[in-house]
């Protein structure tokens, strides 16, 4: 069964108070699933790359009698004693909140779930979905001293001082092209990568008020949960004075393409 967003809600709402902060996840599909569901990073270039989009377009036909298995939960709650996918391979989330809404804090507990297996907050469960991979954290904004301050929180949530099942990377002094271009060259040339954090989607957009860049990056972000079975994160931030997110056209896109599982929280770890 997928559970709804009122399913959801009910199990979070108990350890999670409203502030602000919203995560929006819904599954993607990829033409590049292969058996159960889980692309072959090798058939990436195959499907993507060399064929005419005829090609292309049988390729994306769904099967009908094949059986699609649901999602692999990257991590999932656990309360009340129901199992909950939360985060899952192929998908997008969305983080949107004000500033000092503790949206960095959220992430870092996922994080901390990811490396140690489970993690408790509030009377609610994280438990990781995958028993192999690694969490990549890029972060746009904080420059190194701050991002190192939340790399160490996330070891020390996981109970570890160092693990190779994270790669933290600060991204501050570069533009915006470059910064997507070291997204992904890290994705792809990083063995198992499950989890992808990304802490500033803005700092992707050299106009953050142009909706064509803002569709083209959110496109972007989709073919790459999609072709390297993973799962992103993605924090945007709201202004000051109304619950709008900063850099419209992106957020705008991205809520009109996972209009499910909307959730508000306040971790008070």
């Amino acid at each position: 069964m997928i559970p709804t967003a009122n399913h959801i809600d009910a199990h979070l709402n108990e350890a999670f108070e409203p502030n602000g902060v919203s995560a929006v996840v819904k599954p993607l599909s990829g033409s590049a699933a292969g058996e159960n569901g889980k692309s072959d990073r090798s058939d990436i270039e195959t499907y993507t790359k060399g064929k005419s989009y005829h090609d292309k377009f049988l390729s994306c036909i769904i099967d009908q009698t094949k059986d699609y298995p649901l999602p692999v939960p990257v991590v999932s709650i656990f309360q009340n004693g129901e199992t909950i996918p939360f985060l899952t391979l192929k998908s997008f989330s969305l983080w949107q909140g004000k500033q000092k809404s503790k949206k960095t804090i959220a992430l870092a507990i996922v994080a901390a779930a990811f490396i140690c297996g489970i993690i408790s907050i509030a009377g609610v469960k994280f438990l990781v979905g995958c028993t192999e991979g690694t969490a990549l954290i890029f972060d746009n904004e904080q420059g190194e001293s701050y991002a190192a301050r939340t790399m160490k929180l996330i070891l020390r949530l996981a109970g570890v001082e160092t693990t190779s099942k994270l790669i933290y990377c600060d991204l501050r002094e570069f533009t915006p092209g470059e910064r997507k271009k070291i997204i992904e060259a890290g994705i792809q040339g990083t063995p198992g990568v499950r989890l992808v954090i990304i802490d500033g989607l803005v700092d992707l957009l050299n106009d953050f008020m142009d909706p064509a860049e803002g569709h083209l990056t959110s496109t972007d972000i989709l073919r790459l949960c999609s072709a390297y079975d993973i799962h992103i994160a993605g924090v945007l931030h709201q202004n000051k004075n109304d619950k709008n997110a900063r850099a419209h056209p992106l957020p705008l896109q991205l809520v009109y393409l996972f209009p499910y599982w909307v959730h508000y929280w306040n971790c008070t770890y």
